[in-house]
């Protein structure tokens, strides 16, 4: 009896220390997965640890968890997952996020929560910016069509890009095909196409995710021109970058020599991307001119290039 006593005992001290844990709050992006993790005793608090809480106020969450219905919760985008005794996680797409994703200013997150070095290295692109995500330009880097429908009257395209404006962009009649180029910012946009009125998604698109209203929105990434750089291996016969962004591609997308190095060029859509250069096909490292690394779930050291 005195045996199951004390055990118990321990019991509720243990549950009385975790319940007092020490508040915390962060962000991770993996992947394509965005998540804001947090202990309860964060929600409604002002503690600087909670800081990635602060613009979820509104969401009630204390009320949510509370009612132990959490798992069944859903709000713009978001879910809740119970990921310890005290402490939850939200989730969501990171394809989910309109245009561009500046997680700092999203989320107003402290850059000493992250889990990898943050001497952040963006990406240097294309300095070709426009003011708004998206304009009719003839000489646009992204053209829509829209095939058939030679009876349909109007086509209009919609999308995260102009608010869902049901009227600002139409489609012109080009043979049996309808068409309109835009200049568009690099972005990740949901799109539909409305035809006399019915909306629908782009069926030359295969690319979607399911809305609110339970139908589907076109998915469109428009990569922004990032250059790699290596300096030195001039005795290498070659040079290749592979990442996540190709499936980590075992040869790669070959550099170009330079005096000083070796370089390319790829097209990155915005959110975390990992790489590697591949040294003759054989030796991969990582950036030694990028202090951003972090580590894959075999253990992998990757350097990451964050785009806005």
């Amino acid at each position: 009896m005195y045996k199951f006593l004390l055990l118990l005992n321990i019991v509720l001290q243990c549950n009385l220390l975790i319940a007092q844990e020490t508040p915390f709050s962060q962000c991770e992006i993996n992947g394509d997965d965005v998540y804001i993790k947090f202990h309860e005793s964060c929600i409604n608090s002002k503690d600087e640890s909670c800081i990635a809480l602060a613009e979820f106020k509104d969401f009630d969450l204390a009320s949510v968890i509370k009612s132990g219905l959490f798992t069944l919760w859903e709000r713009d985008g978001w879910t809740l997952q119970k990921i310890g005794s005290h402490s939850y996680q939200l989730h969501k797409k990171l394809i989910q996020f309109d245009k561009t994703f500046n997680l700092e200013d999203k989320f107003k997150i402290d850059m000493s929560h992250w889990n990898y070095p943050l001497s952040e290295k963006l990406a240097q692109g294309s300095s070709d910016i426009i003011d708004e995500p998206a304009k009719i330009s003839s000489a646009g880097n992204i053209e829509f069509i829209l095939k058939g429908w030679q009876k349909a009257k109007k086509v209009i395209l919609s999308g995260s890009f102009n608010n869902w404006d049901e009227n600002a962009i139409k489609l012109i009649r080009v043979g049996d095909k309808w068409k309109i180029r835009l200049k568009m910012a690099p972005g990740i946009y949901e799109y539909k196409f409305i035809v006399d009125g019915e909306w629908m998604h782009d069926p030359a698109n295969a690319f979607m995710v399911q809305n609110q209203h339970f139908t589907y929105n076109s998915i469109l990434v428009v990569g922004k021109d990032v250059q790699f750089y290596l300096k030195g291996y001039s005795d290498a016969k070659k040079v290749a970058l592979s990442g996540s962004f190709n499936n980590w591609d075992k040869k790669g997308v070959s550099c170009i020599k330079t005096k000083d190095g070796w370089k390319v060029t790829q097209k990155l859509p915005p959110g975390k991307h990992f790489y590697k250069f591949i040294i003759d096909g054989q030796h991969w490292i990582i950036d030694p001119s990028n202090q951003l690394q972090e580590r894959d779930e075999e253990g992998n050291v990757n350097s990451v290039i964050i785009i806005h």
